[in-house]
């Protein structure tokens, strides 16, 4: 309960209307898609002033950029921008970012918390594309956010999620492939990939500090889309691996116990940071890069490296 009164007072502190620069292809001409529909409620009185788009919107502000921007990479890392369609014709902007001059070596699509643009993830994860060389990681900004048209609503998103991930196989045909989601882009992908068969097509798929329900008290969504639902427990998980650190303040053990559940039931790995693993981290590893200095967010980055792309 606890969690969710956090999270309601968080959105509605969030909450008010973006700057006009910001609201572009948001607010702007595009018909609202059918797509776009509303999958969570909040309850008595915040319903009355609080709606699916408005709590997005509150996120979108504060993640703050109102164009899709992917930096200049560094030394090691060349980043550039890249868009695609979704299937209901909103553009979708992106950024594509690999270590310079290394042979293809199969692509990673990396999918965000609910508060991050392309371009924090892109600043994030250099290190990990300079360590890995030879694999493309993407990431795209969510519909809405930045460059990304159309009004955000969780249905839509995923439905994006999907017209992506079918691009990039499309696009990668052959390809060794890998997913990363943390935070609310856990949710994202887990539902995207809504079957054994949509899983088994990936060598890794790693989910990252998730809530296991997206029902939060206060604020509740259909409970179909809850990530742990879309697992069974026919050990159809061998490529899923789902990582949680006992000190995340904004996503409890608790908020994450029935994903972790599943996923053991489906026969993934579950793994929980600790920072006696990484030498010179001062205090305990928290939600994904947040409050986290310098040495734990490098060793978050190599456990997440090594989930992802080392041996199975």
């Amino acid at each position: 309960m606890l969690a969710g009164i956090v999270f309601m007072l968080g959105a509605v502190f969030m909450l008010g209307a973006l700057p006009a620069a910001a609201q572009g292809e948001v607010a702007g001409a595009r018909e609202a898609s059918p797509r776009e529909i509303s999958v969570c409620t909040a309850r008595f009185p915040f319903g009355l002033f609080m709606d699916e788009e408005s709590v997005f919107r509150g996120w979108m502000r504060a993640a703050g950029d109102t164009r899709t921007r992917c930096g200049p990479g560094s030394g090691e890392v060349r980043a550039r921008a890249v868009r695609l369609r979704a299937g209901d014709g909103a553009g979708l902007s992106g950024c594509l970012f690999a270590a310079r001059g290394a042979a293809p070596a199969g692509y990673a699509l990396i999918a965000q918390g609910n508060a991050w643009t392309a371009r924090d993830v892109v600043a994030t994860f250099l290190p990990l594309a300079a360590d890995n060389p030879g694999i493309r990681f993407y990431v795209y900004d969510f519909r809405g956010y930045a460059g990304s048209q159309g009004n955000p609503f969780l249905h839509a998103i995923i439905e994006d999620y999907k017209d992506i991930l079918n691009h990039l196989r499309r696009q990668h045909e052959g390809a060794d492939a890998y997913l990363y989601g943390f935070s609310f882009g856990g949710i994202v992908l887990m539902n995207a990939l809504d079957s054994a068969a949509a899983r088994a097509g990936y060598r890794s798929i790693v989910i990252d500090s998730s809530p296991g329900t997206v029902n939060f008290g206060l604020y509740n969504c259909d409970d179909e889309y809850s990530p742990g639902r879309r697992l069974d427990n026919s050990g159809a998980c061998r490529n899923v691996a789902f990582l949680r650190s006992p000190g995340d303040y904004v996503v409890p053990l608790a908020r994450t116990q029935p994903l972790w559940d599943a996923v053991g039931r489906c026969g993934g790995r579950r793994l929980e940071y600790s920072a006696r693993r990484c030498p010179g981290a001062r205090g305990e590893f928290n939600h994904p890069f947040q409050g986290e200095g310098a040495a734990l967010a490098k060793c978050r980055l190599a456990r997440i490296g090594s989930e992802l792309f080392g041996p199975r």
